[in-house]
């Protein structure tokens, strides 16, 4: 699903797309469960497309493993298995967000 926060404002399309991504990323991280490599796959598609929406870090992370429901609940993680998914998704975004934003050091 294409959506660019800089130039849609309408909330609709917003909520409609961090809907699908949220839904996308939990059914891949619910397929990855227990495969690290697919796991850390599942991530980086999350981070990079929200990034690439211009959607921002916080509002990422906050929707992965913060609120409720998160794409963590939906993927149906144990506490053990949400918490190393949070140490793996706090590996990788540092990068991915570099990339997205390479100025903002």
């Amino acid at each position: 699903m294409d959506f660019d926060k800089r130039t849609n404002d309408s909330d609709d399309d917003y909520f409609r797309f961090i809907h699908w991504l949220e839904d996308e990323t939990a059914k891949e991280l619910k397929l990855a469960c227990g495969n690290e490599p697919a796991i850390r796959l599942a991530i980086l598609r999350y981070l990079e497309t929200g990034y690439g929406a211009h959607i921002t870090s916080g509002e990422l992370v906050d929707f992965f493993c913060v609120s409720t429901p998160s794409v963590l609940d939906k993927a149906e993680y144990s506490d053990e298995e949400t918490e190393f998914a949070v140490k793996l998704y706090d590996e990788i975004n540092p990068e991915v967000f570099s990339r997205y934003y390479p100025n903002s050091r």
